[in-house]
């Protein structure tokens, strides 16, 4: 059917109606455009953290791979602290200080740091494949 004054095709709906559909086809329009802008700039913070991690040569903290794992019967003396044996075994192969002092709490089922004397704990030491 058509519109006699502009000659052009009227679906049958108001104006009214027509205009509230071009309303909600801009407001989806919108939404979507927003979910798309979000999604890109979690996409673009994702591809940042991961040249970060990879530009600064992040590797889990841990022993070299290329070193052999050995282990030693050290006898509690006078005086020793589990922090001074800790100190006296470790070398850079071993991670950090932090995670070698967790290893060997862990070896030999301990909770803290305490020790006594005449008390045996086994102390694991790294030697690397070119060593």
């Amino acid at each position: 059917m058509q519109d006699r004054s502009t000659g052009k095709e009227n679906s049958g709906r108001s104006f009214e109606a027509q205009r509230a559909q071009r309303r909600r086809r801009r407001i989806q329009e919108r939404r979507r455009a927003a979910v798309r802008r979000r999604l890109a700039g979690f996409v673009f913070a994702a591809a940042v953290l991961v040249m970060v991690l990879g530009v600064s040569g992040f590797t889990p903290a841990g022993p070299d791979p290329a070193s052999y794992c050995y282990y030693d019967a050290v006898l509690v003396g006078r005086n020793d602290t589990l922090w001074g044996i800790a100190q006296e075994h470790y070398t850079r192969t071993c991670g950090s200080m932090k995670q070698y002092l967790k290893e060997i709490r862990g070896l030999n089922h301990m909770k803290g740091d305490t020790i006594y004397v005449g008390q045996t704990i086994i102390v694991p030491y790294y030697v690397t494949a070119a060593e």
